[in-house]
C-alpha cells in the first residue's frame, strides 16, 4: 500500500471539509461529524494495519516527481520548521 501525503493535502482536505477551519467563524455546530467520523476510523484502520504487519513498511527507492516537488515545496515555505515561542506578558495568566 503507498501512502502519499503533504500538509497541502490535508489542508486543502479540511478546507473543502469545513470551510471555517481556524478562522473567527468556527463553532463546533457547522462540523460535519460523520465526515470526520470517516476520516479517524480510515486513519485508525490503516495505522492498524501498519502496526500490525509482519514486516515494516519500506519506502519505495524512487519517489513519485509529484511527492517530491511537494516536499521540496513545503520545505521552501517553511513548512517543519519550528516557530519561536515567545513569552506571555507580564499582565497575561498562563
Amino acid at each position: 500500500m503507498a501512502l502519499q501525503f503533504s500538509p497541502q493535502t490535508w489542508q486543502g482536505t479540511v478546507n473543502r471539509i469545513y470551510p471555517d477551519y481556524h478562522r473567527v467563524t468556527d463553532s463546533s455546530e457547522k462540523l460535519d461529524y460523520k465526515t470526520f467520523e470517516s476520516i479517524t476510523r480510515t486513519i485508525s484502520a490503516l495505522g492498524w494495519m501498519l502496526a500490525n504487519t509482519a514486516t515494516p513498511p519500506r519506502l519505495n527507492e524512487k519517489l513519485p516527481d509529484t511527492l517530491v516537488n511537494d516536499m521540496k515545496n513545503a520545505k521552501e515555505q517553511g513548512w517543519g520548521t519550528q516557530t519561536e515561542v515567545l513569552p506571555p506578558l507580564p499582565s497575561m495568566k498562563f
